[in-house]
Formats: structure tokens, C-alpha cells, sequence
């Protein structure tokens, strides 16, 4: 694939060739990034993207597992005897709309509001109504349903029951790993907010957290990142992009890291405050960073975007910081 893009061959040419190949990729990486991101703009409509989507696979395997048992039914009963195949089948279709109910229950937790950071959340029970329908401990898991609609026609260790094994354990394989999958990214942000509470917790300021994490992001990107709140006024820490960094544009960004949770800020608030940062700081686009949810109001929730005089601006918490900046590149 040629790429004819006189910006991107200037800046490959400040390595060398050997380096050529991670670059891209990592170029890659961060351009599809932007792109989801400028698509969902918001970190909880892409959790919940993923749980519509797998909750339609789930919808899908139970209506292929009923087909497939049809089949196994015919290859191993026969299609001669319609007096006992026709129960078969009416008991699998009864059990398969059963289990289509339960799946339509749990669809109804996605029009709640999702809270990723907290396991009793929306996110919490919706993973956890799907972990019980793939346990084959459980009487009413898929597994469990269709065993229970055969078993009074088959022997424990019968060709049958053989076939439901297999059929089931095939089709449900993947909706365990991808369960698993995305049990595993919420549960990273749980403990990423964790890693930051004991972090501040033994005395470590707030803007200085996220100035180490900004410049270890930044070696990549090749973003200049300036710790400037020691002095006291708007404005902590300052963002460059230059026409040599990964970007390859012209943008200042000025962060304001707030670790205060007994002073929610609101849209005027804030666009008060990121105005006055942005002129102080001779910025075009500002980030309000809060450590948590608390610090913002209800309106702005955990992600709000607006425009001021001086610039773009978005309002977000810790966890969504470096998708903020990629989002105001895209900007």
C-alpha cells in the first residue's frame, strides 16, 4: 500500500528505516483511535455499543442452537418416525423462546444509565445476567435449558446427550470469551481509578500524577508536555503539538486537573474558567480534567464538550484524559 503523504515521509525521515514499520503501525493505532473516538464521543456509549452487540450474539446462538439441534435431531432420530421427532422439536422451540424471553430482560438494563466504575452498576448486572446464562452449573444457564428439554427423551450418556453437549459448548465458547473480554476492560478502569486514589492517598499531588502519565503517553506521540500551576493561576499543565509531533499540526492545549470533589462544576463554570486559561496560557483548545465524577456537575456528567472565545474545550474525567486530546486534535 503507498501512502503519498509529503508530511508523514518528512517525519519518518527523522529515524531510522529500521524504525519505519513501528512508527506506522503505531501511527495507525492512534489515527483509528481518533476516528472511534470522534465517532462515539463518549467512553459509556461505546461500553454500551459493546453490550448491544453482545447481546445480539447472544439472541443469534440460542436461534442457531435450536436450528442445529434440529439437525442433530433428524441425523440421529430419523425423519421416519414424526410421532417422536415432532415433541422433540416443539420442546426445543419452546425452550429457545424461553431463553429469547430472558435475553429481552436483560436488553431493558441498557436503557439505564451506565456506570463503569462500579460493579453493582447497569454494566455490573447486565455482565453478570450473562455469565449465569453460560453456566452450565445452572438449571436456567442456555446450557442447563436445552439439556432439561431433552432430558426426558435420552439417557445421561445417550447419542442425544452427546449432541446437546457439543452443539451448546461450540456455540457458546465464544460468548464466554467475549464476556470475559469485556468484563476484563471495565475492570481495568476500576483499577486504574484504584491505582490513582492510593497514589494521591500517600501524598502525591494530583497535577504531578498526571503529568507523569501524560509524558510517558507523550515519548510516542512526540507531544511537548509542561507542568505550569506552580505558579498559582488558571491553567496546570500545557499540551504542545508541533508540526514534528505524531500529529503533525499546530495546537496548544491547557488542562486544568481539579482533585476537589466538594465543588461540582457546571457548562458556565467551566467555560468561564477554561476561557481565562486559554488567554493566560496562550492555548487554543483546553481540557477540565476532574479526579472523579464528583467534581463535576450533573449536567456535565463524564464527558461534555463546548467552545469558547479562545477555543474548543471538553469537560471529562480522569479515565477518558488522553481520548479528550485526541479528540481536540480531530477538532
Amino acid at each position: 500500500m503507498a501512502i503519498p503523504l509529503k508530511n508523514a515521509i518528512s517525519y519518518l525521515q527523522q529515524f531510522p528505516q529500521s524504525e519505519y514499520e513501528d512508527i506506522c503501525r503505531d501511527a495507525f493505532e492512534l489515527g483509528f483511535l481518533c476516528l472511534q473516538t470522534a465517532q462515539t464521543r463518549h467512553g459509556n456509549e461505546l461500553i454500551k455499543q459493546q453490550m448491544e452487540s453482545l447481546l445480539v450474539e447472544f439472541q443469534q446462538a440460542v436461534k442457531v442452537i435450536a436450528e442445529s439441534f434440529q439437525q442433530e435431531l433428524i441425523n440421529q432420530v430419523g425423519t421416519d418416525n414424526g410421532q417422536l421427532l415432532a415433541p422433540l422439536q416443539n420442546q426445543i422451540n419452546l425452550t429457545s423462546a424461553i431463553l429469547t424471553e430472558k435475553l429481552n430482560s436483560v436488553s431493558t438494563l441498557l436503557t439505564q444509565e451506565i456506570d463503569p466504575a462500579r460493579e453493582t452498576s447497569v454494566v455490573g448486572r447486565f455482565l453478570n445476567s450473562l455469565r449465569q446464562l453460560l453456566d452450565a452449573k445452572r438449571s436456567d444457564s442456555i446450557q442447563g435449558a436445552f439439556k432439561a428439554a431433552l432430558i426426558n427423551a435420552t439417557k445421561e450418556n445417550g447419542t442425544l446427550a452427546a449432541a446437546v453437549k457439543d452443539v451448546v459448548f461450540e456455540s457458546v465458547k465464544p460468548l464466554t470469551e467475549q464476556v470475559e473480554k469485556l468484563t476484563r476492560e471495565i475492570r481495568d478502569q476500576q483499577v486504574t481509578q484504584q491505582v490513582l486514589e492510593q497514589t494521591t492517598a500517600k501524598g502525591i499531588n494530583y497535577e504531578e500524577l498526571v503529568v507523569v502519565e501524560l509524558r510517558n503517553w507523550s515519548k510516542l506521540s512526540g507531544v511537548e508536555v509542561e507542568h505550569i500551576g506552580r505558579d498559582g493561576d488558571t491553567g496546570d499543565i500545557l499540551v504542545k503539538f508541533t508540526s514534528k509531533s505524531l500529529a503533525v499540526i499546530e495546537l496548544s492545549i491547557v488542562i486544568e486537573a481539579r482533585k476537589r470533589p466538594s465543588k461540582p462544576f457546571g457548562r458556565q463554570a467551566i467555560t468561564q474558567h477554561l476561557q481565562s486559561a486559554m488567554l493566560r496560557r496562550s492555548a487554543n483548545s483546553a481540557i477540565f480534567l476532574s479526579y472523579s465524577r464528583e467534581g463535576l456537575a450533573q449536567e456535565i456528567g463524564d464527558w461534555a464538550e463546548g467552545v469558547s472565545e479562545s477555543g474548543y474545550w471538553i469537560a471529562t474525567t480522569h479515565p477518558f484524559l488522553i481520548i479528550a486530546i485526541r479528540f481536540l486534535v480531530i477538532q
